[in-house]
């Protein structure tokens, strides 16, 4: 129950953090981590698996095996420890993450520049905006 009580708090904590600081472009961030981790392990993938349909599929298979252990269990590694050190650093480990997991703020700035590029530039500027939102090129 303890732990529950902790979680909710956490969950709290980082909403409100995110709804004051968003997401600095100059702090890192997981989602761009677990990119590149992606990027790294897809490069490997493809060295060892041929470029077949069969091959294809259990590179891809691997991969989606690798990014599962390891975003999933970094977080189980940090709390895990945290908690074993207080329940307190359990509650702001915790409250990191949640901050971290939630991007309300950033989407509504984002959101709101490619609603004004729509609005004044036109379709291809919007685009350009859509792409800091999706990470990837919105052609």
């Amino acid at each position: 129950m303890k732990i529950a009580l902790f979680s909710l708090a956490a969950a709290a904590i980082g909403f409100v953090l995110d709804l004051i600081i968003g997401d600095p472009y100059f702090l890192p961030h997981p989602v761009r981590l677990m990119g590149q981790i992606i990027s790294f392990f897809e490069r490997v993938l493809r060295k060892i698996f041929k470029k077949t349909p069969a091959g294809e599929l259990w590179g891809g298979a691997m991969l989606v095996f690798i990014m599962t252990i390891l975003s999933a269990g970094a977080p189980f590694a940090v709390l895990f420890f945290a908690y074993r050190l207080s329940p307190y650093a359990f509650l702001a480990a915790e409250s990191v993450m949640c901050y971290q997991m939630l991007a309300a703020k950033s989407l509504r700035t984002e959101s709101m520049k490619v609603c004004g590029a729509l609005k004044t530039q036109g379709l291809e500027k919007a685009r350009e905006k859509v792409s800091m939102i999706v990470g990837r090129d919105a052609e």
